[in-house]
C-alpha cells in the first residue's frame, strides 16, 4: 500500500512538473513574441512566401480587421495558443482565477495536515449541463448585442454616404463651401456617435466641437449634428427654391430624401442608445456567476483525491 502510494504522489509530481513546464513554454514563446500581434494585411499576404513555416504553422503575422472583413483562419490555431497571456479575456477573469487558485491551495494544505476535504463529482457532472446551458445563453445574448450593432454600424454607413451623394450632386455644383460644410458634418458623425456608444464624457476633439454651438455636451454631439445637417439641407433647399424661381418640385424631392436620411441617422442612434443602456437581464448575469463561482470553487474537493498537488 506505501509503495502504490509512492508511486500515486511520483505521478502526481511528475504531472505538476510537466503541467508547469507547458505554461514556462507558452509563457516564455508569447514574452519571445514570435509575430503572432495584429500587423497589416500586407505583411500577412507576403508571410507565406518569404518564411512558408511559419504560415504552415500558424505563426504568420495575421491582421484581424473588421474593416478588411477578414475571415480567421484554422491555420492560426498556434499563435492563439501562444497569445493567452496576452489575453484580454484572461485578464478580465485573473481575478476569479485567482481565487480558484487560493480554495485550490487551502484544499491542499488542509489535506497536507490531515484534513480531507473530499466530495463525490456526481453533483457536478449533474449541474454541468445547467451551467453549459447558462454560458451558452450568456455567449448567444453577447452575438446577438454585436450583430445588432453591426447591422446599425452598416446603417449609418449607407445612410452617410447616401447624404454625401447627394451633396456631391446637387449641392457641389453651385455651392461648394455649402457642400464642403456637409461633408465635414458627415465625417464628424460616425466620431460622434462612438462617443454614444461607448458613453464617454470627455470633451469633444476641436474638429468635431467647431460644427457645433458651443457648450454642447459630449454625450449629445451626435444628435446635434443631425440638427446642422437638417438645418444645412433646408438652407439649400431655399436657395434652390430661389435660384428656380419659385419651383418647388427639385428643391421639395432634394429636402424628402435629407429629411429620410436624418431619420435614418436619427434612428441608428436610437439604436445604439438603447444597446448601451440595456444590459443583459441582472438576474441572468448573477445566475450565471452564481452557478459558475460554485461549481468551479468545488471542483478541487472532487480532484483532490485523485490528481493531488496537480489540481493546481
Amino acid at each position: 500500500r506505501s509503495a502504490a502510494t509512492g508511486g500515486t504522489a511520483r505521478n502526481h509530481a511528475r504531472m505538476l512538473k510537466l503541467m508547469r513546464l507547458v505554461l514556462l513554454m507558452l509563457t516564455t514563446a508569447s514574452a519571445l513574441n514570435v509575430q503572432v500581434l495584429p500587423a497589416t494585411k500586407k505583411s500577412a499576404a507576403a508571410a507565406p512566401t518569404s518564411q512558408p513555416w511559419l504560415h504552415q504553422f500558424g505563426l504568420a503575422p495575421r491582421s484581424w480587421s473588421v474593416r478588411e472583413g477578414e475571415r480567421y483562419s484554422s491555420q492560426d490555431w498556434l499563435s492563439n495558443v501562444l497569445s493567452i497571456p496576452r489575453s484580454l479575456t484572461l485578464k478580465r477573469i485573473k481575478s476569479h482565477l485567482l481565487a480558484n487558485l487560493a480554495v485550490t491551495a487551502v484544499v491542499l494544505a488542509l489535506r497536507a495536515k490531515g484534513v480531507q476535504l473530499t466530495m463525490p463529482a456526481l453533483p457536478h457532472q449533474l449541474t454541468g449541463s445547467f451551467l453549459g446551458l447558462l454560458l451558452v445563453f450568456r455567449t448567444n445574448v453577447a452575438y446577438a448585442r454585436f450583430w445588432e450593432a453591426r447591422l446599425l454600424w452598416g446603417q449609418v454607413k449607407a445612410a452617410v454616404r447616401k447624404m454625401a451623394l447627394t451633396a456631391l450632386t446637387t449641392m457641389q455644383p453651385t455651392e461648394p463651401q455649402r457642400a464642403a460644410h456637409l461633408l465635414a458634418l458627415l465625417t464628424a458623425f460616425p466620431l460622434a456617435l462612438a462617443r454614444v456608444c461607448t458613453g464617454s464624457t470627455e470633451p469633444l476633439p476641436p474638429r468635431i466641437a467647431a460644427l457645433l454651438p458651443a457648450g454642447t455636451p459630449s454625450e449629445a454631439a451626435a444628435v446635434a449634428l443631425c440638427l446642422q445637417l437638417q438645418l444645412c439641407m433646408a438652407e439649400f433647399c431655399a436657395q434652390l427654391r430661389a435660384r428656380e424661381g419659385g419651383s418647388d418640385s427639385h428643391a421639395a424631392l432634394v429636402e424628402e430624401a435629407a429629411d429620410h436620411i436624418v431619420g435614418e441617422l436619427l434612428s441608428c442612434i436610437g439604436g445604439c442608445e438603447l444597446l448601451r443602456r440595456t444590459p443583459v437581464p441582472f438576474m441572468y448575469s448573477r445566475h450565471t456567476s452564481r452557478a459558475l463561482t460554485t461549481w468551479c470553487g468545488t471542483l478541487p474537493l472532487v480532484l483532490v483525491d485523485s490528481m493531488g498537488a496537480a489540481v493546481l
